[in-house]
């Protein structure tokens, strides 16, 4: 596995969140619009609002769906791997990186010890190196 694939999941979970706002937004725009009274004929030129809206919101649902399925197969791939990690604490420092998605300064937290975010950091990147 390399440092760009075992990311792959933060950016996922990211892209998920970006999709879910947009749906969101199109949920909670109102169907109803205010009247434009300035004299001039209009054509008749009618469009379904609704329904364009209707297509657009399952669309962006099946497009979670697909990104939350890649999600749940990333993770799948990032327990393998860690699996073959010799290490404990390289193991944890994984884990907490690139399946549980959390900052350099969580991770420091949570090994506790005289951990930095910069001595986690280095030893994430260290896995990667070693496996060459």
């Amino acid at each position: 596995m390399t440092k760009k694939e075992a990311n792959q999941l933060y950016y996922i979970n990211r892209e998920i969140r970006m999709w879910q706002r947009e749906l969101d937004k199109l949920r909670n725009q109102s169907n109803i619009k205010g009247q434009n009274i300035d004299g001039m004929p209009r054509g008749s030129n009618k469009t379904d609002k609704v329904s364009k809206r209707a297509i657009k919101i399952v669309e962006i649902e099946e497009t979670i769906r697909i990104l939350h399925n890649k999600a749940v197969t990333s993770k799948a791939e990032i327990m393998k791997y860690i699996e073959n990690i010799p290490d404990s604490c390289d193991r944890q420092i994984f884990f907490l990186r690139a399946a549980a998605c959390l900052p350099w300064s969580v991770i420091a937290d949570e090994l506790g010890g005289d951990n930095t975010e910069d001595s986690v950091r280095m030893r994430y990147n260290r896995i990667f190196l070693s496996k060459k």
